[in-house]
């Protein structure tokens, strides 16, 4: 069965060369259903943003502008808009890692079903 199809129907098991070549095992998926809203770095990165924008405007140490930055970013963190990725990354494929609780992604030629 092909590594992105299992992995979108539910949890894999897989091996995959890391760039160091060492072999990991991963349990991981691409099924949204199973993936928390937020990763707990998520989670971390957005109370620190937030709290950096709330202390400078408070403070009057951040001018509206960079708040108005600052918030854009926090707002493109909630909502995951990331940037594209190019066309190099169709090589890889991220996925969620269950172990690590987060995106972690693979060489798609490396990965081996277990």
């Amino acid at each position: 069965m092909d590594i992105e199809k299992k992995l979108s129907e539910g949890v894999a098991k897989f091996t995959y060369l890391k760039k160091d070549g060492s072999v990991r095992t991963a349990f991981g998926t691409l099924n949204p259903k199973m993936i928390p809203k937020y990763t707990e770095a998520e989670v971390d990165k957005i109370i620190t943003l937030a709290n950096v924008v709330l202390r400078g405007l408070s403070t009057g140490d951040m001018s509206k502008e960079t708040g108005k930055e600052l918030a854009d970013g926090w707002y493109r963190l909630i909502n995951k808009e990331y940037k594209k990725s190019d066309k190099k990354e169709s090589e890889y494929i991220n996925y969620y890692d269950f172990e690590k609780k987060s995106f972690r992604k693979f060489k798609k030629s490396t990965a081996v079903l277990l």
